[in-house]
């Protein structure tokens, strides 16, 4: 597979190499071109493709057709968590100690290798806890593993589970995975003691791992009050030869997300204070509840599950898309970037975790989400987000959208912009002949006039986007040809903005 990449101006004059591109699966490969200002001519057939920079071009073979990238191409299209958006996703099947043919789960953990590691070199590594109708006597750190990120199963040889609690009053929860030092896999967790009144209710728990099957001892890395402090879902980032660790707090409310750093690169060494983190805007009445935390390409991105304010164990949870460039100040996309309800399926989300990802031809983030159904049920759901948020666009003259009754189920006409292509999509009638339906944003306006044949009310009309080389008009979307006030026009066109 071939795509073409804007890359991140913040790149500037900085070589990308392929030491850069470390997160890149199947053997894509990158090398600096000594080309400027231009695009480098392709010879026939050929596998590769640029990636431009500010200041420089790289050549990227992409012959391998990986699922999985890394950070350079991931980080152009994410900077901007308002136009993250992604659809529900596919469940997935996974087994566990309790129920091995595949059962329900929460607090997913992955990590991404691409050049495989441990017992059987697998590429996807996964930490997730069993929850069969929500019992937590088996909430307990199950370590998986697959080939693709689709089919999982337990590695050969693995005891699962790595670490057993009892289940009510104490229980474990939150599972995170990370590559640490010496090419050691990291599983972290949360284990609430349950005995109140000893001051050493909360506590946060490691176990590691050369091969992904025999697990040490687990040790406990950092201890609190209840009353104190409660950190959940911990993220654990191996950075600058030490640990960063991510938490939500539920002593306070709100919720704060808090931030922490290990003394040295032993998690048990002594922790700073916590640090309060800005989480960005969430739906009104909601505060943060559990989260995942990762870095790449220099910038940190967090998939938010939150809950009611003060709402006791996270019902009703949406999911937000973060970003940070110094790892404190977060933006949040202020929406839920995956449906919440969905017939069938789910109608809460929860704790999830993610990788950079590619698909379509397009850079995003490959996404791994637990789900609660109304039925009781906790599963396992596959999905991807990417640049490309619907937003909502005003008709003008006498065109109105055409929704209800036989029309389209959305709210109507809109658009979205994904990399270096954007599409209008929804339904719309009434307007006369050669009059203007609407005028799209800047961010979507192609670079040229484009013309586009659409089904007006049954019979072939024509429409015409404005580019931006037309002063004045750039952007209009023009009914250019077809019959006088429509009864009906679907639209759905996908163009170039180059």
């Amino acid at each position: 597979m071939t795509d073409r990449f804007w890359a991140d101006g913040e790149q500037g004059g900085t070589p990308i190499t392929a030491a850069a591109l470390n997160g890149i699966e199947e053997d894509i490969t990158a090398v600096e071109v000594a080309v400027a200002g231009k695009e480098p001519a392709l010879g026939a057939g050929s596998p590769t493709e640029f990636l431009r920079g500010d200041r420089e071009w790289v050549e990227l073979d992409l012959s391998g057709g990986g699922d999985t990238i890394g950070d350079p191409l991931a980080r152009e299209f994410l900077t901007d968590p308002l136009n993250v958006w992604g659809p529900d996703g596919t469940k997935l099947v996974t087994p566990t100690h309790i129920e091995p043919a595949g059962g329900q789960v929460v607090h997913p953990g992955v990590v991404f290798i691409p050049e495989g590691w441990g017992v059987g070199n697998y590429k996807y590594w996964m930490a997730i806890t069993a929850y069969p109708g929500g019992n937590d006597d088996h909430e307990d750190p199950n370590i998986l593993a697959s080939h693709d990120g689709i089919t999982w199963v337990q590695p050969a040889g693995i005891v699962n589970p790595i670490s057993d609690a009892d289940g009510q009053p104490e229980y474990h929860s939150d599972t995170y995975l990370a590559m640490g030092p010496n090419n050691t896999l990291y599983c972290f967790w949360r284990w609430y003691e349950g005995v109140t009144g000893s001051g050493q209710e909360e506590r946060l728990k490691y176990s590691k791992s050369t091969d992904g099957v025999a697990w040490t001892v687990p040790v406990d890395f950092y201890v609190s009050n209840e009353t104190v402090r409660r950190l959940l879902s911990p993220s654990l980032i191996f950075e600058d030869n030490r640990w960063t660790m991510y938490a939500v707090d539920m002593v306070p409310s709100p919720n704060p997300i808090v931030r922490l750093k290990s003394d040295s690169d032993d998690p048990a060494s002594a922790w700073s204070a916590p640090e309060v983190c800005t989480s960005g805007t969430l739906i009104a009445g909601r505060e943060p509840w559990h989260l995942f935390v990762t870095k790449t390409g220099g910038r940190y991105y967090a998939l938010l599950n939150d809950r009611i304010l003060d709402g006791g164990t996270g019902g009703a949870g949406d999911l937000y898309f973060l970003a940070s460039s110094n790892g404190v100040d977060f933006t949040s996309s202020g929406a839920a970037v995956i449906p919440k309800t969905v017939a069938g399926k789910h109608t809460q989300l929860y704790q999830s975790t993610m990788v950079p990802a590619f698909q379509d031809g397009m850079p995003g983030w490959r996404v791994w989400y637990t789900g609660w159904h109304s039925d009781n049920t906790w599963w396992l759901y596959r999905t991807f987000l990417s640049e490309g948020r619907w937003k909502g666009l005003t008709l003008q003259n006498a065109w109105v959208n055409y929704v209800g009754a036989g029309g389209y189920s959305e709210s109507g006409l809109r658009y979205k912009v994904a990399g270096r292509s954007a599409t209008l999509d929804g339904a719309v009638k009434s307007g006369a002949l050669s009059t203007v339906i609407t005028t799209l944003p800047p961010e979507a306006q192609p670079y040229h006039t484009c013309m586009y044949p659409v089904n007006a009310a049954g019979t072939v009309g024509m429409l015409l986007i404005q580019g931006k080389k037309n002063a004045g008009s750039a952007g209009q979307v023009l009914y250019f040809a077809g019959p006088g006030a429509p009864s009906y026009m679907p639209i759905h066109i996908k163009f170039d903005l180059d």
